[in-house]
């Protein structure tokens, strides 16, 4: 059976908003995290930030070319580029565009750091290759400013994938590779309000819709059954307050916005986020 994989990455986003995690605290929601997909998707395999840090790092280590970094968790480089795949404010796709949700800010994006690149030649580095549609867009991006993709580094590469970016001439090289998978999440989309978390919202200021009831879509998005949704939405989402218990924090602290999420700013996040829960 193809598993289902979370790859960790909170410890890294929370010490990069500069915030000192009390001990215990991510363990205890990733335990319950696990408990919550156990419950609705069977067991599911954990890649650690160690694992992912170290290993590209590794691959890195033997790039000749300018690498050009999708991912500022795991690999940040000098060369960086935000790209994320857009959410309109009713889960429908929305193409491509920044994480901050501007969509149409990308083709300057892309512009400007064409400009400063020191080689006609690049490698790109993500943290998880899936169906390679958002690479494949921005090869060709760059291929429209004379700039080839020659290689591309990955901390997690599911074949299908990975094969379609071979086919365009990109040598592919990653942490772990799956032939294929139940699905590939990453964890911070499954705590609203953490950094970098869920789907970007286009046209909204840093908003994510988390991958989970009632915020985003946990069936399309991270392929819980339909008849555990509610479930699995209201387990992740106590989970999700009893960790803003042990920091704190109010809704205006948070570090990222979550979509149609009304609670007050001064609201405690644990307090909105268990009242929620109890509202599915």
């Amino acid at each position: 059976m193809a598993p289902y994989v979370v790859s960790c990455d909170l410890s890294l986003l929370w010490e990069r908003a500069g915030v000192v995690l009390p001990p215990g605290a991510l363990d205890e929601f990733r335990t319950a995290v696990r408990r919550a997909l156990g419950d609705s998707v069977g067991d599911s395999e954990w890649v650690s930030e160690a694992e992912m840090s170290s290993g590209l790092s590794d691959l890195l280590a033997d790039c000749s070319l300018p690498v050009v970094s999708l991912d500022p968790v795991y690999a940040p480089t000098p060369f960086a580029l935000d790209l994320t795949r857009l959410v309109d404010v009713d889960g429908q796709d929305a193409g491509y565009g920044l994480r901050s949700g501007d969509a149409h800010l990308l083709e300057s994006a892309v512009d400007k750091l064409a400009a400063r690149l020191p080689s006609l030649d690049i490698a790109l580095v993500d943290d998880v290759l899936f169906s390679g549609s958002m690479l494949a867009r921005l090869i060709e991006l760059f291929a429209n400013r004379r700039v080839r993709v020659r290689s591309i580094y990955a901390g997690i590469a599911i074949g299908e994938g990975a094969e379609r970016l071979r086919s365009l001439g990109c040598a592919v090289a990653a942490v772990r590779q799956y032939d294929e998978v139940h699905d590939e999440i990453c964890e911070r989309d499954f705590l609203p309000g953490a950094p970098m978390s869920g789907r970007t919202v286009a046209g909204l200021v840093a908003t994510g819709a988390p991958y989970l009831l009632p915020f985003g879509r946990p069936g399309q998005w991270a392929s819980i059954p339909e008849q555990h949704e509610r479930a699995f939405s209201r387990a992740v989402l106590l989970a999700s307050a009893d960790f803003y218990d042990e920091l704190g924090l109010r809704v205006g602290e948070l570090p990222r916005r979550i979509l149609n999420f009304t609670a007050l700013p001064d609201e405690l996040v644990g307090v909105a986020l268990r009242r929620l829960a109890k509202q599915l």
